[in-house]
């Protein structure tokens, strides 16, 4: 894949996690937090750290570290989701 490709792949793929991101805590952050704190502990800690994983993505992508956005889709991809 060209350079280009890659870069607008990974781009795509940032921006892609940003907004899961952004509508995860949407959703979960919207109702004064009542969705949240409704779930099981287990269930918030893992939402907690769908939420950790995907900022640390998003900020790996935009500012071009590896490990970017780019692998957490191979890592979807992988598990078959």
């Amino acid at each position: 894949m060209a350079k280009s490709n890659q870069l607008c792949y990974l781009i795509a793929q940032t921006e892609n996690c940003a907004a899961q991101l952004s509508s995860l805590l949407v959703l979960l952050y919207g109702n004064d937090c009542k969705t949240f704190n409704s779930l099981f502990e287990h269930d918030r800690d893992n939402v907690l750290w769908l939420d950790s994983d995907l900022a640390t993505r998003v900020d790996k992508g935009f500012n071009g570290k590896s490990g970017g956005c780019s692998d957490y889709a191979h890592d979807v991809t992988r598990a078959a989701w």
